[in-house]
């Protein structure tokens, strides 16, 4: 004779089985994925860490099956598989002291058909492993410190590439930086200093596919019905 289930292990079954069901008759058209990574600058900028975010926007017609391998997807004018869709959502950059953590400024770059368009991506068995990008519009570093090298005409330029992220320093002159905080890379007044040391300090670059709110809500519900459910029966039992 087979054993009965216990009350819970049937409602647990219950919202995995609706979970399941989200990616029928929910499925999502796209997928939202968020990098981090946080390493030291290196010798252009020493002294300096930088702990960066960003979010990806990527439409399901790029992403390949699992099992695939390693795949380059290219979304350019040239070769549109994701219909030149694929997108940088989201970018920042918090730079800090290494010696003792202290804050020195956030950067917030911004994407446009110019600034951070995603050009390829880079996939591992359907997980995606690394994106390419036009560099991004240069950004004041926002703070000062000699012994960094880092002054009011410092700025920086993030650029994803398939070797993870890197990060780029440029010196404009006052006459530039007088003009905005934020100013085109392509300016006759900005001159480039460094990168970042991707050999001594490589980014772990993590990227992590965000659940789609259809399935964290499916989740939440079933949570929901089985805590009620035990509640009920809890209070049964007691009268």
């Amino acid at each position: 004779m087979t054993p009965r289930s216990s009350s819970p292990l049937r409602w647990l079954r219950g919202a995995l089985v609706a979970v399941a069901a989200a990616g029928t008759w929910c499925t999502a058209q796209a997928a939202a994925y968020t990098a981090i990574w946080d390493p030291a600058y290196g010798a252009g900028v020493p002294g300096m860490g930088w702990a960066g975010r960003a979010d990806f926007y990527v439409p399901d017609s790029c992403i390949p099956a699992p099992g695939s391998g390693t795949q380059i997807v290219w979304d350019t004018f040239f070769s549109p598989s994701c219909g030149n869709q694929a997108a940088v959502t989201n970018a920042e950059v918090d730079l800090y002291r290494l010696s003792d953590n202290a804050a020195l400024n956030t950067l917030n770059f911004t994407s446009s058909a110019l600034f951070l368009n995603v050009a390829a991506l880079q996939f591992d068995d359907g997980s995606l492993e690394q994106a390419l990008s036009t560099p991004s519009n240069l950004v004041s570093a926002g703070f000062a410190d000699a012994g960094m090298g880092v002054g009011p005409g410092t700025y920086f330029q993030l650029w994803f590439t398939l070797d993870g992220p890197r990060l780029l320093e440029w010196y404009c002159h006052s006459s530039t930086t007088a003009l905005a905080s934020v100013v085109s890379s392509t300016s006759g007044h900005c001159g480039y200093r460094s990168i970042n040391d991707n050999e001594n300090f490589r980014p772990d670059f993590r990227i992590s596919r965000v659940p789609e709110p259809a399935t964290l809500a499916l989740v939440g519900i079933a949570l929901a019905v089985g805590a009620g459910a035990g509640t009920r029966r809890r209070r049964a039992a007691l009268t």
